[in-house]
């Protein structure tokens, strides 16, 4: 069962990695570009924001000559189970796949991974690099782990 404190526990430990959930979205121009396309026209028209960044940037710089773009940060967006967002559902999940949650250490242990990237990737819904990252763990120790989630929240019955 995911409770208050360990909630805020993850909410402290990603706000450390700069991935708490109040996060600023910026392009760190500090208001400086407006409007930013991409490279100046074959016919050797300046952009009109290249006198702006000639101030900031020295004219040498491979950025002015090669051409620069804001880009969006490229976000995957998945969607939230409604058994993810219950506590009690969640503990269901977890007791049925750990019935020994209670007696056995190793158990817990698996029990309390299991219960992180429940919490992390569908709660939060962060992607998987960061989830795999932030609970070191490889591709397929993550994919296996969603997949016995999401088979034991639908049929109700641990796949092992």
């Amino acid at each position: 069962m995911i409770d208050k404190e360990l909630q805020e526990k993850w909410e402290k430990r990603l706000q450390r990695y700069g991935l708490g959930i109040d996060q600023p979205m910026t392009d760190n121009s500090d208001g400086e570009l407006e409007q930013v396309s991409s490279m100046p026209s074959a016919r050797g028209e300046k952009h009109p924001n290249h006198a702006r960044l000639r101030t900031k940037i020295d004219s040498n710089d491979q950025f002015l000559t090669g051409g620069f773009e804001v880009k969006k940060i490229r976000a995957r967006e998945h969607e939230t189970p409604e058994w993810a967002l219950s506590n009690k559902k969640v503990q269901e999940i977890l007791l049925k796949a750990f019935p020994t949650l209670h007696k056995t250490k190793p158990s817990r242990a698996r029990a309390a991974r299991w219960a992180s990237v429940i919490y992390l990737y569908y709660r939060m819904g962060l992607p998987q690099q960061v989830v795999m990252r932030e609970l070191k763990m490889t591709k397929p120790v993550f994919r296996t782990i969603c997949q016995r989630v999401e088979a034991i929240a639908k049929t109700g019955i641990p796949r092992r």
